[in-house]
C-alpha cells in the first residue's frame, strides 16, 4: 500500500474496498521513494527491506530458526495474517494478536488488547489515542490520560452490542480506534458501502471528566459545562475559552450552620482515579440513568438574598429572575423549574423553551428554539431578544439554535421595613415617589444616613456589582481623571446608557452632603429643580420661591469667592421680588476640566 508523500507500507485491506486498511506492518517506518521486498532469506525470519540499501523496516524474529526452511504465511478470509514454521503446526505469530487500529471478528477482547489510532487520515503511524478493554471495561487513553471510559448503567457497556458483534463472529463488523479519538463500530457488509453504526465518545459529555472536578456536563446544551452552584471556575481564563479541564473550586468555605446540602437531579458521577471521595468527577446531568446527588455548599453562595429563588438543579436563578410567586421579582416570573430533571424553562406567548444557560454578569440567558426562528416575547415584560447564536462557537455541539435574551435591570426591591434590608449589604429603606419603599444601595458610609436623609431625593441607585460590570472593575482604560475626592471612571450600563462614576478615595472627606450637592447641580442643569422638593411640600410650596432658594444656594457655593454673594445680598435676594438672579456656575464641589492642560482639577 502507498500513502501520501511516496510512503510505502505492507498492509491488509478488504478486496472489495481497498480504501479500508485494517492492519499495517511497518506503520512507524515507511519506505520512502524506495523499492521494497517482503519475505524471508537465509536467516529464516520474515522482514521488509529496502532492496537498494538492504535496510530492514520491519521483521518477525519469532520465526527465526537457524536450521529451519523458509516460514509460511497465510492470509485468512477473516483478515488474519498467520505465520507458521515448516511443520505448519501451531502458528508462531498472527496479526490478530498484534493489531494496529482495528478489531476484527475472531480477535480476543482481553486485557492484552491494544488498538492505537493512526496519526491522521493518510498516516498510519502511531497516533495519540489507544483503546484497551475486556468484556467489562472499555477505555480510550490519550497521551497517558483517560479520554473515555465505558460506564455500566445496568446495560451493555455500549449500546447496540458495539463490540459483541465482532466477538460473535459477524464477519463484516469491525471496531476502529479513529485518529479523532472516537472508537467506531462499522458494518462492512458485502453489498453497499460501509456504514458507521456507532461511535464513542458520542459527544463531549461522554468524554471522561470533560468539565473537570465539580463541573457538570449536559450534552443538550450548546455550552455543555457549568460549575455546580456554589462553585466557580478554577482557571477562569481557560474555562471561558472552552477548556474546562481544570474544573471548578468552591466559592467559599462552608462550616456548621453556614452550609446546606444542595439537591441535584438525574446526575451520574464517574469513578475518581485518584480515589478521593471529596472530589466529584465526570458529572453528567439530565441523564436517564441518573440519581439524586446531594452536594454540600455554603448557604451564602446559593441564597445571596431572601428574595433569590433557590437553584434549580445545577442552575442558579439570579435575582430578579423568578421561578415561583414567592421569590425573585414578580415582573420576571417567566421561568419554571422542573423538580424532576432539575432543568429550567422560559415561558413566552409563543411557547415554552428550554433554558440552557444563565449569565447574571451580562443579564443574559439562552433558550433553545427549534426550526431556527425567534420566539415571540411579551413586550410588557423586561425581556429583549438579541441576535440568534450560531454554530461558530468554540464549543462544538449538535445544538445550534440557541437564542440570547437579555433582561432589563429591575427597580430596587420593594421593602416594608428597614429589617428587610438585612440581606442587601450597605442598603436602607427609602420612600419613593410612587409611595413604595425601595432598597437603596448606599455606596456611602451607612452611618451617615439618618431619618431625615431617608426622606431625601428620589434618585436611581445601583449596587456595587452593577458598577463593577459597567466600569470593567474600575479599569485604568475607563479612568477619566482624578478629582479632589477620588478618581472618576466612565462606564456603560446593560441598557447602553453611558455613565460617569466617582470612586471616593480612602482619605476623601466627601460624603453624603457633597453627594447631595452634586445631585442638586445635575437636576439644576437638567431643569428638574422641583425633583428636589420634599413630597409633603408639593401642595403648599410656591414653585418659583423654591427655585429661587436653590439658585441662591448654588451661588453660595461657587468655586471663585468673588462669585459668591455676601450675606447681606443673600437677605436682599430672599426678601425682594427680584426674579432675574445671577446664573450659578459649576459649584466648587464639582470636577471641572482645565482646557489648557486637559487634566481634571
Amino acid at each position: 500500500m502507498e500513502a501520501s508523500g511516496h510512503k510505502r507500507y505492507v498492509g491488509i485491506w478488504y478486496t472489495r474496498d481497498k480504501q479500508t486498511v485494517v492492519w499495517v506492518a511497518n506503520r512507524d517506518q515507511p519506505l520512502i521513494n524506495a523499492t521494497g521486498a517482503f519475505g524471508s532469506e537465509n536467516d529464516s525470519y520474515l522482514k521488509l527491506v529496502d532492496t537498494s540499501s538492504g535496510e530492514s523496516y520491519w521483521s518477525l524474529f519469532e520465526l527465526w530458526c537457524g536450521y529451519c526452511s523458509d516460514p509460511t504465511l497465510t492470509l485468512t478470509d477473516s483478515g488474519n495474517l498467520v505465520a507458521y514454521r515448516e511443520d505448519k503446526g501451531k502458528p508462531v505469530w498472527e496479526s490478530f494478536k498484534n493489531p494496529t487500529d482495528t478489531f476484527l471478528p475472531g480477535m480476543s477482547m482481553d486485557s492484552n488488547l491494544n488498538l492505537t489510532s493512526w496519526r491522521d487520515r493518510d498516516d498510519p503511524g502511531r497516533g495519540n489515542f489507544t483503546f484497551s478493554g475486556d468484556k467489562k471495561t472499555l477505555i480510550i487513553d490519550k497521551e497517558g490520560m483517560i479520554y473515555w471510559k465505558s460506564v455500566d448503567y445496568g446495560q451493555l457497556p455500549l449500546s447496540n452490542g458495539l463490540y459483541f458483534a465482532a466477538l460473535l463472529g459477524y464477519n463484516y463488523a469491525r471496531l476502529v480506534m479513529h485518529f479523532s479519538g472516537k472508537l467506531e463500530y462499522w458494518d462492512q457488509s458485502y453489498i453497499g458501502t460501509p456504514s458507521l453504526i456507532q461511535a464513542e465518545p458520542s459527544n463531549n459529555c461522554s468524554r471522561y471528566n470533560f468539565c473537570g472536578k465539580f463541573g457538570s456536563c449536559n450534552p443538550n446544551n450548546k455550552l455543555a459545562c457549568k460549575c455546580l452552584p456554589g462553585f466557580i471556575p478554577n482557571v477562569p481564563q481557560k474555562w471561558h475559552s472552552g477548556d474546562f479541564s481544570d474544573g471548578c473550586v468552591r466559592n467559599s468555605i462552608f462550616c456548621g450552620d453556614n452550609d446546606t446540602f444542595l439537591s441535584l437531579k438525574m446526575m451520574v458521577v464517574g469513578e475518581n482515579p485518584n480515589q478521593n471521595p471529596v472530589d466529584l468527577v465526570h458529572l453528567q446531568e439530565e441523564h436517564h440513568d441518573g440519581n439524586n446527588l446531594f452536594v454540600r455548599v455554603a448557604i451564602s453562595d446559593i441564597e445571596q438574598t431572601v428574595r433569590n429563588c433557590k437553584p434549580c438543579g445545577t442552575n442558579m436563578i439570579p435575582y430578579p429572575l423568578s421561578t415561583s410567586s414567592n421569590c425573585g421579582d414578580p415582573m420576571y416570573f417567566s421561568f419554571d423549574c422542573d423538580t424532576t430533571s432539575g432543568q429550567v424553562s422560559f415561558k413566552a406567548p409563543s411557547g415554552t423553551y428550554r433554558v440552557t444557560g444563565i449569565d447574571p454578569n451580562t443579564r443574559m440567558f439562552l433558550i433553545q428554539v427549534k426550526g431556527g426562528g425567534n420566539p415571540w416575547l411579551n413586550q410588557s415584560l423586561p425581556f429583549n431578544l438579541t441576535s440568534p447564536r450560531n454554530s461558530s462557537s468554540k464549543i462544538s455541539s449538535e445544538v445550534t439554535d440557541d437564542v440570547e435574551i437579555v433582561w432589563e435591570p429591575p427597580l430596587e426591591p420593594i421593602c416594608n421595613l428597614p429589617a428587610d434590608c438585612k440581606d442587601w449589604p450597605y442598603s436602607t429603606c427609602k420612600s419613593a415617589r410612587d409611595g413604595k419603599r425601595r432598597h437603596v444601595q448606599d455606596l456611602i458610609d451607612a452611618g451617615e444616613f439618618n431619618e431625615e436623609d431617608e426622606k431625601g431625593i428620589d434618585v436611581p441607585f445601583y449596587d456595587l456589582e452593577s458598577i463593577l460590570v459597567a466600569t470593567d472593575n474600575f479599569s485604568n482604560e475607563n479612568k477619566l481623571g482624578q478629582g479632589g475626592y477620588g478618581p472618576v471612571f466612565k462606564g456603560k450600563l446593560p441598557s447602553g446608557q453611558e455613565i460617569a462614576v466617582k470612586r471616593l478615595s480612602s482619605v476623601s472627606s466627601q460624603g453624603l452632603q457633597e453627594f447631595k450637592n452634586e445631585v442638586a447641580w445635575r437636576l439644576w442643569t437638567d431643569n428638574k429643580m422641583l425633583d428636589l422638593m420634599d413630597e409633603t411640600l408639593r401642595e403648599t410650596c410656591i414653585a418659583d420661591q423654591f427655585v429661587k432658594c436653590i439658585n441662591i444656594g448654588l451661588l453660595c457655593v461657587q468655586d471663585d469667592p468673588s462669585d459668591r454673594p455676601t450675606m447681606s445680598n443673600v437677605i436682599k435676594m430672599l426678601d425682594s421680588e427680584i426674579t432675574n438672579l445671577p446664573t450659578p456656575k459649576q459649584p466648587a464641589f464639582f470636577i471641572t476640566r482645565d482646557q489648557s492642560s486637559s487634566t481634571f482639577l
